[in-house]
This record gives structure tokens, C-alpha cells and sequence, in this order.
């Protein structure tokens, strides 16, 4: 699962997209391990699906889905030229833009930056004068284009996370091998816990919590703190436990729609939706001082704005409470000002199951766009969920509409 980081990931490209490694070298050429449009696969998925994934599509292309469909026989829609010719290196743009020998109006090297390595260039000039074919060559055997340091879990974690690299491309839509032969299973095997449904394996759980939100950040920093409010709201003792579906469309596991490698087009970022939130919602990010736009922060009768950083909350942040003036009662619906300032109600007077006049008795009752209406006052009113019947203060009550 994702939840909202402020982390910029640049819509364009930069240099970890383009074939350089971690240590600032280049990654191993992606030909040593496998040929053919294996290794092209291969390079799509380090260098060009940045901008040109099913999510991107810069330039209208998705070398993501399908890439021998997007690019065989079809023309640019940019440039003049067809994009692949199979078996025709010198009349496919492709092979241009990547080796640099694109004419003058066909625009710049593609991947932008440092280009491909000599032995990258091959690989797809091979490929096309092959028949440019889904064919792949000699078995996957050893560690790939990525770099020697690949393998440890705070790299190819985070780029996984990122989506720098799209994995699904050459491990597979279920990251089971593939074209490379080469599983996620095989090395998370000795996980306790499934990695896939775990959210926390990804997502940190600092402090001991449970559910993968912040304080540890989906690149797994900890200071800012990506909506600090996180453990706020996931530990409130003012309404029943929330759980990420409240604010978010929450993943089943890690190739759930709309979370990482499948129908994401917003890396890093938590699609804030409210599908839980009662009455539902709206967010404004803002860099760490974001606002909501909810009933949950409300007067009761209507939504309310809060902050990402104005802090903890009391009853009189979002109504009239016990501790208020009349003029205040005055702004609540109904009868309200005349029970509290006339009669001598208070708040357990009519919400006993909610509220003890100081604390919220049963948060679940709380914020639920419900009244909750069960009157103690020892006498005989009936409330029918519109008007009371009875007798309450010393005074007969017949349909008496609030």
C-alpha cells in the first residue's frame, strides 16, 4: 500500500533512469545474461519506461503493455519515419534515436542524458535485423544489467517502491520469473510473513505499528514524516479504528490495481479517495500543510477544513461542547441552546452512549453521521428520531419537533 509521501519523482527522466548505477557507474550490460528481445525488454524496463510506460505513454508510446505491437511497422507520431522496420536497423527510428544518428528535425538521443551503452545500441540494432520478433536468446544465467549491489533490499526495494524499475517487464505480471526465469518468491522465500500481502515488509512499521503508515515513509526515511496525522487517526480514541480504506483505495496485496506495477500512474504518491470517510471528503495537498475537507472535522451538520499541521483536536474544534457559551449552543441545530442554557441538559443528557460530557464514551458512536439519541433525563420522553413525546423538565411534551 501507498500512503502519501512528499517525495518528488520527476515526471521526466533522470539519471538512475538511464543505465547508471548506484555507485555512479554503468549497469552491467543487460546482453551478457540474454539477447534478443529479452535483452530489449530489458532495457525498456531500465532506461525508457519512465516516460514511456502504460501510465506515461509521453510521446504516445507504452513500450510497457506491448511494446512489438506499439513499435513494429508503426509510424512516429512525432517525427517522420516508421519506428521499427523489422529487419531493417537503418530504416527504423528506434535504432536511430538510441545510436544518435536520428536526422536533425527527428529530435534528441533517446534515453535523454547519457544515452545507452555501445553494447545496449547493439542489443536493439540486433534485435531488428533479426525480424524484431518476441523471440529470446541464450538462458538468463547471470545477475542482469543491475548493479552489483542490486540484490540488497534497500536498493531494489526502494526502486521497486519508486517504480524507477518496473519489474513486472522482465520478472513477470506475477513476479513469479518471467523472461529472466528469475522470481521475487525465490529470494523472499525465508519471509515469515507473505511479503505480497504484508504491508509493513514494504512499508516500514516503525514503532511497532502494524498497518504500514507513517512514521516511516515509503522511501523509507522518517523525518518529514509524510502526513504526520497518520498515527493519529489510526489510534484516535475519539471515533471507532480507522483503517487505510477510510482515506484510501487499500490493496489486497502487491499487484492490487492501482498500487505499484499495476494501473498506477502516480509513483510514490497515495491516491487520497475518502470511499470511507463518512458523508466523504476532499484533500488539498500541500507539501506537509495539506488540508481536509471532511465531515469527520465538521460541526455535525455539514463538512469542516482542517490542516495537515494545526494539531491535536478537543470537542470545540469542531462544535459547541459543554464548556461553551450560549451564543455557541446557539450555531448547533435544533433545540440545542434552549435544553443547555434554559433547561439544565447537558450533552449525556440526550448522547449518554456516545458522550460523558468530557470523554467520548463509545468511540464507534462518534463521528458516524449518526445522533445517537437516548434520553436519560428520568423522566418519560420518547424520541422518535424527528420528535419527542412525554414528559421531561417539568414540562409535557406532545410531538415536539427539535
Amino acid at each position: 500500500m501507498r500512503w502519501i509521501v512528499w517525495l518528488t519523482v520527476l515526471a521526466g527522466c533522470d539519471d538512475t533512469l538511464f543505465g547508471v548505477a548506484k555507485d555512479g557507474g554503468t549497469t552491467t550490460d543487460p546482453t551478457g545474461t540474454t539477447d534478443g528481445f529479452c535483452a530489449v525488454q530489458q532495457i525498456f524496463a531500465a532506461d525508457c519506461l519512465a516516460c514511456h510506460s502504460a501510465g506515461a505513454r509521453l510521446g504516445g508510446l507504452d513500450l510497457e503493455t506491448d511494446p512489438i505491437a506499439t513499435l513494429v511497422g508503426q509510424p512516429s507520431i512525432a517525427y517522420t519515419g516508421t519506428l521499427v522496420v523489422a529487419g531493417d536497423p537503418d530504416a527504423s527510428l528506434l535504432f536511430h534515436k538510441v545510436s544518435g544518428t536520428q536526422a536533425g528535425d527527428q529530435g534528441g538521443v533517446m534515453p535523454p542524458g547519457p544515452g545507452l551503452d555501445a553494447a545496449g545500441v547493439e542489443a536493439i540494432r540486433s534485435w531488428i535485423a533479426d525480424g524484431a520478433s518476441a523471440a529470446c536468446g541464450t538462458t538468463p544465467t547471470g545477475t542482469g544489467y543491475h548493479p552489483d549491489d542490486f540484490a540488497s533490499g534497500a536498493v531494489h526495494g526502494l526502486e521497486a517502491k519508486l517504480q524507477v524499475q518496473a519489474c513486472t517487464t522482465c520478472h513477470g505480471a506475477d513476479l513469479t520469473g518471467g523472461t529472466v526465469g528469475v522470481s521475487c518468491d525465490s529470494c523472499h522465500a525465508e519471509i515469515t510473513t507473505d511479503w505480497r500481502t504484508n504491508c509493513t515488509f514494504c512499508h516500514g512499521g516503525a514503532d511497532g505499528d502494524t498497518t504500514g503508515a507513517p512514521p516511516e515513509n515509503i522511501d523509507d526515511t522518517t523525518s518529514p514524516i509524510a502526513f504526520a496525522p497518520h498515527q493519529t487517526h489510526l489510534h484516535t480514541g475519539l471515533r471507532a479504528t480507522l483503517d487505510c480504506v477510510e482515506c484510501h483505495q487499500k490493496p489486497s496485496d502487491v499487484l492490487s490495481a492501482g498500487h505499484l506495477f499495476v494501473d498506477d500512474t502516480t509513483a510514490a504518491v497515495a491516491e487520497v479517495t475518502f470511499l470511507g470517510v463518512s458523508q466523504g471528503g476532499a484533500w488539498t495537498p500541500g507539501g506537509g500543510a495539506g488540508n481536509c475537507t471532511v465531515y469527520c472535522h465538521g460541526d455535525g451538520r455539514g463538512t469542516g477544513v482542517v490542516t495537515e499541521t494545526s494539531g491535536p483536536k478537543t470537542c470545540t474544534s469542531c462544535h459547541a461542547a459543554m464548556t461553551s457559551n450560549p451564543n455557541q449552543w446557539g450555531g448547533m441545530s435544533g433545540e440545542h441552546e434552549k435544553h443547555l442554557a434554559d433547561v439544565g441538559a447537558t450533552c449525556a443528557t440526550c448522547h449518554p452512549t456516545t458522550t460523558d460530557n468530557t470523554t467520548i464514551a463509545q468511540p464507534d458512536l462518534h463521528l458516524d453521521g449518526q445522533p445517537d439519541v437516548a434520553i436519560t433525563n428520568g423522566g418519560t420522553v420518547v424520541w422518535d428520531g424527528d420528535s419527542c413525546a412525554g414528559s421531561c423538565h417539568f414540562q409535557a411534551h406532545s410531538n415536539e419537533r427539535w
